[in-house]
């Protein structure tokens, strides 16, 4: 058997709450009530992000290159001179050497 309370003041309350809650948007200026305010506080406090190793060595990488040495122009004029003149050679054990090194490196 079921009670129909359409009509009645417990219902029309209730549909009251209802669509008030319903209808509530959340306000971008930040002059909600204390309730509001309550609430995005509990909801900030249970928030947590985590951070890949991944995104820590981005990170790392980032920092890395932005502390860097910026190009020495002078230094790049000198060696492509040195190679228009035939005068710059490389050490071949030398380079295969530090690409070993390298690899190495991004291996670990």
């Amino acid at each position: 058997m079921s009670i129909d309370i359409r009509g009645t003041e417990v219902d029309r309350r209730l549909l009251e709450q209802q669509r008030a809650t319903q209808t509530q948007e959340p306000r971008a200026t930040g002059s909600g009530t204390e309730d509001d305010a309550q609430s995005s506080r509990a909801t900030r406090a249970s928030d947590s992000i985590v951070i890949s190793p991944e995104a820590k060595a981005l990170a790392e990488l980032d920092s890395a290159a932005q502390a860097a040495p910026e190009v020495d122009a002078n230094r790049v004029e000198q060696i492509r001179k040195q190679i228009a003149e035939g005068r710059y050679h490389v050490d071949p054990q030398r380079l295969a050497q530090q690409i070993i090194d390298l690899e190495r490196e991004l291996l670990t």
